[in-house]
């Protein structure tokens, strides 16, 4: 879930030996064994079963992270603009702009955390417990809500699309940092993010802190979907967070850092304005 192609070594070499790893006259050529990414994530799912577990891990991340309160925002709110693609990185990703549910904390990115989060399966965390996730895996337990990841943190966007189908030129995941030039021209794709921190009293841009947007998998993209075939109604998230909360306490006892986690809900039908 790699946001860039990264060389083999810093050291020049010819364009033919970059493509292949070997020099132009070498007798062979790159084969190797390879998973597709959709597949990695549909096979992690089968180990993180749909509930309350996938916030745990959200809590888990936040706590992790040394975030001291975690808000999480389930938003019925339809956030499409009104020229399709006005306003989003990709026209595609308007179907994405539906209900979703966000989760802020209010531990800030640093540079180790926006590469740790790109490794599907090892963080690095087992010697420092300011990475991301559980070994990585933990955090891949949202794609059970969605197929397009997304999140903010500093002035920083990042999307990750596994399935290479929403985002510019394919890519399978970007980041964009966010100037004053960037705010204007992907409006409607931070309208969310800032509706949600303007909720849990954050300010932007930048912001201090983190906040993740998982839209819901409708039956129609879960339809198409290579990683979970099951889609997730507004109601059915509400109810799943009302479970949770029923052990919020619980869980606090076992938390290192987060003191406070709250639950917010702004009721879906209308358009956001």
């Amino acid at each position: 879930q790699s946001l860039a192609r990264r060389p083999l070594c810093k050291a020049a070499m010819p364009r033919e030996e970059m493509a292949t790893g070997a020099p132009p006259e070498a007798p062979w050529v790159r084969f190797s064994q390879s998973e597709d990414l959709t597949v990695r994530l549909r096979n992690i799912l089968h180990d993180y079963a749909f509930g309350p577990g996938v916030f745990r891990e959200l809590l888990q991340n936040a706590d992790d992270a040394g975030a001291r309160r975690l808000v999480i925002l389930a938003d019925g709110r339809t956030w499409a603009p009104q020229t399709p693609g006005e306003g989003l990185l990709d026209e595609r990703l308007g179907a994405w702009q539906g209900p979703a549910v966000l989760a802020f904390n209010d531990a800030e990115f640093s540079d180790a955390d926006f590469d740790g989060i790109c490794r599907v399966g090892a963080s690095g965390k087992r010697g420092d417990s300011s990475k991301i996730g559980q070994y990585g895996l933990g955090f891949n337990a949202t794609y059970h809500l969605s197929d397009v990841v997304s999140f903010v943190s500093r002035d920083r966007l990042c999307v990750f699309d596994p399935h290479e189908a929403h985002l510019p030129g394919n890519l399978p995941g970007l980041q964009l940092r966010l100037g004053p030039e960037e705010q204007r021209k992907y409006a409607a794709q931070l309208a969310p993010f800032e509706a949600a921190a303007a909720a849990v009293g954050a300010e932007v841009w930048p912001l201090s802190g983190a906040i993740f947007r998982l839209p819901l998998r409708s039956p129609q993209l879960a339809a198409k979907s290579q990683i979970c075939a099951d889609s997730h109604t507004f109601d059915e998230l509400v109810s799943v967070l009302r479970e949770l909360l029923t052990n919020a306490y619980e869980l606090l006892l076992f938390l290192q850092s987060v003191e406070s986690v709250e639950v917010l809900v702004i009721g879906g039908g209308a358009p956001a304005s």
